[in-house]
């Protein structure tokens, strides 16, 4: 696991969206399967970021992760994106939301070990509701899907299984 969020794959796996995709109170869905593991050393924290070509247009913030242990257990998650502002530069911008389940996760404050019996579901980020950074809509952009743990060790992992990635009301003009 990676300290901050550096591209490791080939980026010919990245979908690209073509100019003027995003309209104006589009969303964009993204749903996931992962698995996540952590030492028992913490807490430690990760993080998730949806990026629009080099602009980090989305991120969870910091996901505290429960001081117990975790060797890749599931996590499951979706984050909705909606259109707020388009246009060139960095005015188009999105907003956005995450719903993740699992085990090793917790809403925030003193991280402590978890129940081996129950998941905790977390809306992120634990913030009044914000745009991201701004990015130029009239150019084509590749969506990318990064995540960084705040600790490099060996027992430390994030492994995306599966997306999808779904548009509602965007299209190409």
């Amino acid at each position: 696991m990676l300290t901050t969020a550096t591209v490791t794959e080939a980026s010919a796996g990245f979908i690209t969206l073509p100019p003027n995709f995003f309209q104006r109170g589009s969303l964009l869905v993204i749903d996931f399967l992962a698995a996540i593991s952590n030492r028992v050393t913490g807490p430690d924290t990760f993080t998730i970021n949806i990026k629009l070509g080099n602009v980090t247009a989305f991120t969870t913030g910091a996901i505290t992760l429960t001081t117990t242990a975790h060797t890749n257990i599931p996590l499951k998650g979706k984050i909705e994106l909606s259109c707020q502002t388009v246009g060139s530069g960095t005015k188009a911008a999105l907003m956005g939301i995450a719903v993740l389940t699992g085990q090793m996760i917790q809403q925030g404050g003193t991280a402590g070990a978890d129940s081996a019996t129950l998941s905790n579901t977390i809306i992120m980020p634990n913030t009044a509701p914000a745009v991201g950074t701004g990015f130029d809509s009239t150019v084509a952009n590749t969506l990318d899907f990064q995540t960084a743990q705040s600790v490099s060790n060996a027992a430390n992992g994030f492994r995306l299984d599966e997306y999808r990635v779904v548009s509602w009301g965007n299209s190409a003009v």
